[in-house]
């Protein structure tokens, strides 16, 4: 995350308005889960919801 101040509450409810749910919680370690550089192993779905999750 490029803001550390925001708290872990608010991430997770970004993630929900992205419908990012299942996808994280597929997830080996959840929302702490490393996705790699430029999210280049997700798929054009997940790297869109990614996307919409940073903006909110």
């Amino acid at each position: 995350m490029d803001n550390i101040n925001i708290d872990r509450s608010r991430v997770r409810e970004c993630c929900t308005m992205a419908s990012m749910d299942d996808f994280i919680n597929d997830l080996p370690d959840n929302i702490d889960s490393s996705i790699g550089e430029r999210g280049i192993k997700l798929s054009g779905g997940q790297q869109q919801r990614v996307a919409i999750a940073r903006a909110l």
